[in-house]
């Protein structure tokens, strides 16, 4: 854990970075208000760009906003929707090492599982997906993201 004024300084310079990623949307905000239809897209589009690169914790919040449309306009829950499917995948030099690490073996993680797919069975905001055997056996196997677990420890940090 970190001394609360180094708390304070990662959270302000997080908050910071937050906001420059959500400055194109209060730009777009008043064209939006004034044009409406005409610049409903491009407001969306930025939007979906700052959820995406603003982390774990806004994709997240940018997918459960995608299934309100009882509360959003559905062309926005539609462009939201975008969330769930346009999350890239890590290298796979990345999960290998996450794999091995988690078993605490300097072993390849192909040793240690049997095989392991080169291309994720899918990619989400947290972690990603790949086929694997043990023993002839297949499973999946989740490999969280790096950094995720500061990300989202940040994104909580803010919160409180």
């Amino acid at each position: 854990s970190l001394p609360a004024a180094a708390a304070r300084r990662l959270a302000l310079l997080h908050s910071l970075r937050l906001l420059l990623l959500l400055r194109p949307l209060l730009l777009l905000l008043p064209a939006l208000l004034l044009r409406g239809r005409a610049w409903q897209s491009r407001f969306e589009r930025a939007l979906v760009h700052a959820l995406e690169r603003g982390g774990p914790c806004l994709t997240k919040l940018g997918q459960w906003a995608s299934t309100r449309p009882d509360v959003l306009p559905a062309s926005l829950c539609a462009t939201l929707g975008e969330l769930h499917s346009r999350v890239e995948p890590h290298a796979l030099e990345l999960s290998r090492a996450a794999i091995s690490a988690s078993f605490g073996a300097t072993a390849p993680a192909e040793e240690l599982l049997g095989s392991l797919s080169a291309a994720p069975l899918g990619s989400g905001c947290i972690a990603q997906v790949h086929r694997a055997t043990v023993g002839g056996v297949p499973l999946a196997v989740k490999v969280l993201h790096p950094h995720v677990e500061r990300q989202v420890a940040d994104d909580l940090y803010l919160l409180r």
